[in-house]
């Protein structure tokens, strides 16, 4: 393609993204708000708003803009226009599942659930997504996370076996044609969290998981952006000295020591990361471990680098929220 055709169909996607954000902050606006709105010119807006109105992308709608004579056309975001598939696998205290969550275009839950399993692999994820698109052909992106992390595009390191090895993000692509997103888990839910409850911040973050059957699992939000490093190896703290499966499947029958190990993951996250908060989940976790931590870090550490210490039971608002973030 010609270089400067390139240029102009680029420029004119990002002015395409510019009006669709914009509108998904508004109930509706004219080509004259939404050009105050982007900067963009009144020309421009209206070139692209037809187009969107078009594709069913924007709708136009009624607007009550106290004006003489025919009032100007509005147009209103299409949450609806499309939908995603947001689906994550857990394996915790011996119970293996899948969750998923329709979202429309503005984040909306449209419908979620819980399936349990006594086997996951990819076919049995495959076979739930397909079920899930014919029940909602509007489907036409879908977002995945896992416990692991990506190597070669293969899952590794997984809390569920049959899914070790397997090449899931190309999988689902080549099997359904769409959009396919897929992440560790910890990655997702730091990005969910970050959305939620620390985006107005540049702070680091870290989020800590302790999940029952599993060892411990991090991510980490640095610069507004999810700490990967080189070879998607970032978080993977089950391998430091302080982590071993057998240990980590129940400690409520060795809390003291289990304190003390993830005293020294948490030392290790604070002297690389230095975040301001550092969110603790899973069922191995619990409110009370936090000032235990904070004496621990207290006998090492100068007061003014330890971090808030939150502990939170629910996350799976957050993965669903992470999920969705990788898809916009």
């Amino acid at each position: 393609m010609n270089s400067k055709v390139s240029s102009v169909n680029q420029v004119k996607e990002n002015n395409t993204k510019l009006i669709l954000n914009a509108l998904k902050t508004v109930p509706y606006g004219t080509k004259s708000t939404v050009s105050l709105m982007t900067s963009l010119s009144i020309a421009t807006c209206n070139n692209i708003l037809n187009e969107l109105a078009e594709a069913k992308k924007v709708l136009e709608v009624e607007s009550d803009y106290p004006m003489a004579g025919r009032p100007p056309k509005a147009y209103k975001f299409n949450a609806d226009y499309s939908h995603i598939c947001c689906m994550y696998i857990t394996h915790e205290d011996k119970q293996r599942a899948i969750h998923y969550a329709i979202v429309n275009l503005l984040g909306k839950i449209l419908q979620t659930e819980q399936i349990n399993k006594d086997y996951i692999d990819g076919a049995t994820i495959i076979d739930v997504i397909e079920e899930l698109i014919k029940e909602d052909p509007l489907i036409d992106k879908i977002s995945t996370g896992f416990p692991g992390y990506l190597s070669n595009g293969k899952i590794m390191t997984t809390g569920t076996p049959e899914l070790y090895g397997y090449p899931l993000k190309q999988s689902l692509k080549d099997y359904f044609e769409i959009e396919v997103h897929c992440d560790n888990d910890m990655n997702a839910i730091a990005l969910g969290l970050f959305e939620e409850m620390f985006s107005q911040t540049e702070d680091p973050f870290t989020v800590i998981g302790f999940f029952k059957g599993r060892c411990p699992g991090a991510g980490s939000i640095v610069h507004k952006k999810i700490v990967k490093g080189m070879s998607n190896f970032a978080g993977e703290v089950l391998h430091m000295y302080a982590s071993d499966k057998d240990f980590w499947s129940d400690i409520s029958t060795h809390f003291d020591e289990a304190v003390e190990k993830i005293f020294l993951i948490i030392l290790s996250v604070i002297t690389v990361i230095n975040p301001r908060t550092i969110v603790l989940t899973g069922k191995n976790a619990a409110g009370n471990m936090i000032d235990e931590l904070k004496k621990a870090c207290l006998k090492h550490l100068p007061e003014e680098h330890i971090p808030e210490f939150i502990y939170i039971d629910d996350i799976k608002p957050y993965y669903i929220k992470g999920l969705f973030q990788k898809t916009v």
